[in-house]
């Protein structure tokens, strides 16, 4: 069931490739979703494609783990190459780290949004004070 950005594309991929079946969740009601599952578990085809795939997957040249070994026995043996694999979070400075640079950038907008808003109303409030006394007032005197 894709709902955002790249699951459209991969919901699509899996059901070219008879692995699943594609409903997106705009046009999903709960009879649509209980009978794709129904029809995905009860169909064969889906399992046995399913099967093909995982075969395809689990054929590498090594297991993950020892893939994983490898790497580690390699930066023990050659520790020069380690800060290849360091995380460039560690460069990050203490502000950056926090988010504070942003978070300063969004503040300001808001407070520069706010000041505006003020001043403009403030400036209509003028203008409404400015007008009305500028109105010509009513003669109490005169009948």
């Amino acid at each position: 069931m894709p709902i955002f950005g790249d699951q459209f594309t991969n919901g699509k991929f899996m059901e070219d490739a008879g692995l699943g079946i594609n409903a997106p969740y705009t046009d999903l009601t709960e009879y649509g979703l209980h009978d794709a599952i129904v029809r995905v578990l009860g169909d064969p085809a889906f399992s046995q494609r399913a099967k093909e795939f995982g075969t395809l997957l689990a054929d590498q040249i090594d297991r993950p783990l020892d893939r994983a070994v490898w790497h580690i026995e390699h930066l023990i043996r050659n520790p020069s190459l380690a800060h290849h694999f360091r995380s460039p979070l560690h460069d990050l400075a203490w502000y950056e780290y926090h988010q504070l640079d942003l978070i300063g950038l969004v503040l300001s907008g808001l407070i520069l949004t706010l000041v505006t808003i003020t001043q403009l109303v403030a400036t209509c409030a003028r203008a409404c004070t400015m007008v009305a006394a500028m109105a010509p007032k009513p003669n109490k005197g005169a009948r």
